[in-house]
């Protein structure tokens, strides 16, 4: 998958708590907490080019959705951490931001090999994941 694709998808998973937000069928909540959103990128080695441009793609849809007051008092906080296209430490990332209570998603970047060592902890923790690595494997999730 080419990176401007990976990254319409990642901003297009960004757009959702923007548009379940004017879902309510109750008043607004008074909640000011951060939506935190971790990401797993490829931020230093060979395809660190990749792994900036999703980042840099990341924050600035964040600082729109944010600028915009469409979430009322709440703001979309990014984290992320660099995996350096090693599986073991792209493993040991997503486990850290899967057991951090304040992430509601993790975004993972291009490295395949990463997103597949860290599929069974996704699901296992069943936490919203977008994944933008262009493996078919990924296309066609081991699990529900």
């Amino acid at each position: 998958m080419r990176p401007s694709r990976s990254v319409a998808l990642a901003l297009l998973f960004l757009s959702i708590p923007v548009t379940t937000a004017g879902c309510q069928l109750t008043a607004p909540s008074e909640d000011t907490r951060d939506i935190v959103i971790a990401a797993d990128l490829e931020l230093s080695g060979a395809t660190a080019a990749v792994g900036t441009a999703y980042r840099r793609a990341l924050e600035l849809k964040i600082d729109q959705v944010n600028q915009r007051g469409v979430l009322g008092h709440r703001k979309i906080k990014l984290i992320y951490k660099d995996n350096r296209s090693d599986r073991t430490l792209s493993l040991t990332n997503v486990a850290e931001f899967a057991n951090n209570t304040e992430v509601t998603a993790i975004i993972t970047g291009a490295c395949s090999s990463c997103i597949m060592a860290s599929s069974k902890i996704l699901n296992e923790k069943r936490i919203p994941a977008i994944a933008l690595a262009p493996a078919q494997e990924v296309a066609n999730p081991v699990s529900d």
